[in-house]
């Protein structure tokens, strides 16, 4: 399933000054920082561990209910799938907006390159 992450601003290009898109770059890096660190906390958090625990626990009684080794040779591996899957999906989530963020640095970067081109120009 494609993960679609839309980042837009609100700033009219036509007001844009040097300072400002100094200051939108710089806002758009910290935001990306502190986007990842929230993803990271939220796919790898102890409630995470705690939903793959639960469902070692549930295996466990199966195995109190069956005797079967099965599954008990399934906890530790649902335990392990459970936390790669957090893995990727914080690492998909990042990357698509990792992505987009860079788009509208990259945008400001030229908006910013051409005003000090236009600056030169004038001077």
């Amino acid at each position: 399933m494609p993960l679609k992450i839309d980042i837009q601003t609100n700033i009219n290009d036509h007001d844009l000054t040097i300072e400002k898109c100094t200051e939108i770059i710089m806002i758009l890096q910290k935001c990306y920082k502190d986007m990842r660190k929230e993803t990271y906390s939220h796919f790898l958090s102890t409630k995470s561990l705690m939903h793959s625990l639960v469902f070692a626990l549930v295996l466990y009684v199966f195995y109190l209910l069956t005797e079967d080794m099965f599954f008990i040779y399934l906890m530790p591996v649902s335990v392990a799938l459970s936390m790669i899957t957090s893995i990727i999906s914080a690492e998909y989530m990042t990357k698509v907006t990792r992505k987009q963020i860079h788009k509208q640095v990259q945008h400001y970067k030229q908006k910013r390159d051409a005003l000090l081109n236009k600056q030169k120009f004038e001077a």
